[in-house]
């Protein structure tokens, strides 16, 4: 299985420099920084399958991730030169519509697995803070709206310190609708579209359901320690 795997990141190469030369056009420092993320990203995902895979085989679910993995590579490459907007936006919503069928198909299928769930967990991460980052490096906001994509990192790290963070927690499907609208609304400020108080009051909308939601995990986490 693992060599399924790396067969399909060596083949995802291809569709990935398909998109960032959509993105970038004939650009070799961006398209070679965004291969760059795509290795260090796919070595990732193999140190993460290589710590236990029970299924025989990959399945739809885990490979319709690696297709969304393929995109937030393309759009990192936009960070480092100038690109249309409305290309970002176009790649960014397949990637996040998918997002609704990774789990679904592997929760049919019996398919889900401890790897499905950290790889979707961690594109889905990619996803917000690349196009975090792209909204920053458009000049259409303040270098603060990056802060609405670590929410995730900062948890990880105060976890760190606090051992109690760690525990599992409960489904929850706000959890889901929150990152549904955290990176809904990242990529349509990536559309320079809207004046800078809308923006502004986006972002601030954004941060009071990600307080809300991490709110409410420390919360049931501190409790149940």
């Amino acid at each position: 299985m693992l060599k399924k795997l790396i067969g399909y990141l060596l083949v995802g190469v291809i569709p990935m420099l398909l998109l960032a030369s959509l993105l970038v056009g004939f650009q070799p420092m961006a398209l070679f920084l965004a291969t760059i993320f795509y290795s260090l990203g796919s070595l990732l995902i193999i140190l993460w399958f290589r710590k236990g895979f029970p299924n025989r085989n990959l399945g739809v679910g885990n490979l319709i991730t690696l297709s969304r993995f393929v995109a937030v590579s393309a759009l990192f490459s936009a960070i480092f030169v100038s690109v249309n907007p409305w290309i970002i936006v176009f790649i960014a919503i397949p990637a996040l519509v998918l997002d609704g069928f990774d789990g679904f198909y592997a929760r049919k299928t019996g398919g889900v697995t401890d790897f499905g769930a950290r790889l979707d967990m961690e594109v889905d991460s990619a996803l917000a803070i690349v196009l975090a980052v792209n909204i920053w490096a458009a000049g259409l906001a303040s270098p603060l709206i990056i802060l609405l994509a670590l929410p995730r990192y900062l948890f990880i790290a105060f976890s760190n310190l606090l051992p109690w963070l760690n525990r599992p927690l409960p489904d929850r499907y706000s959890r889901k609708v929150v990152s549904v609208i955290q990176v809904a609304s990242l990529i349509g400020l990536n559309a320079p579209i809207f004046p800078s108080w809308f923006v502004l009051t986006v972002a601030f909308t954004v941060a009071a359901t990600l307080i809300w939601s991490f709110g409410k995990d420390v919360i049931w986490l501190r409790r149940a320690r």
